[in-house]
């Protein structure tokens, strides 16, 4: 759960995390069984973005991002990875996009920086990196796979303490590029 909620990465749950994990006991209670269906999320993701209308296209492609996630299930999600696209859905629709058609672009992002307006979930450090990519835009599916990879190699580098012969962000995402981040 850790991992799903820690936003800044500092393992702990802060309050910001805190409240992220209530809301999202909340939608699970309200909006799933043991495991959540599409239109689950979409009643879900409701309730985590209150004041944000979903469709359910946007839903759906969430739900997809979200199964692609897991080894086992892949007709329904479970709670660790729902907290974790409905906190990426929050982020990527900061940016007053559709998931569905919509992209975010470099300038975007750059918009978002000089205006301090970032989420907590993209810091500077992976705000830069992302810029240092190789793409104009994202889609939802890009963009979140790029923060998942951003949140492992940071937990891992730091985690084990790792000097600085390490490869940088921008060269971890280059080496996962191919592999990893969908085109």
């Amino acid at each position: 759960m850790i991992i799903a909620t820690d936003k800044d990465l500092d393992g702990k749950i802060n309050l910001s995390e805190y409240i992220t994990l209530r809301r999202g006991i909340i939608a699970w209670s309200e909006c799933a069984d043991s495991t959540m269906s599409p239109k689950g999320l979409k009643c879900g993701l409701g309730i985590i973005n209150a004041g944000k209308s979903i469709s359910q296209l946007d839903a759906n492609n969430v739900f997809e991002f979200g199964v692609s996630l897991q080894k086992k299930n892949k007709y329904r999600i479970s709670f660790p990875i729902f907290i974790m696209i409905a906190d990426l859905y929050r982020i990527f629709s900061g940016f007053d996009v559709h998931i569905a058609d919509g992209y975010i672009t470099k300038k975007d992002i750059k918009k978002k920086i000089l205006e301090q307006d970032l989420p907590i979930r993209l810091p500077l450090t992976t705000a830069n990196a992302i810029l240092d990519l190789d793409y104009d835009k994202f889609d939802f599916n890009t963009f979140s796979t790029i923060i998942i990879l951003f949140n492992r190699y940071y937990l891992y580098s730091n985690g084990f303490n790792i000097n600085n012969n390490f490869m940088t962000i921008q060269q971890f995402m280059v080496f996962m590029h191919d592999k990893m981040i969908p085109k």
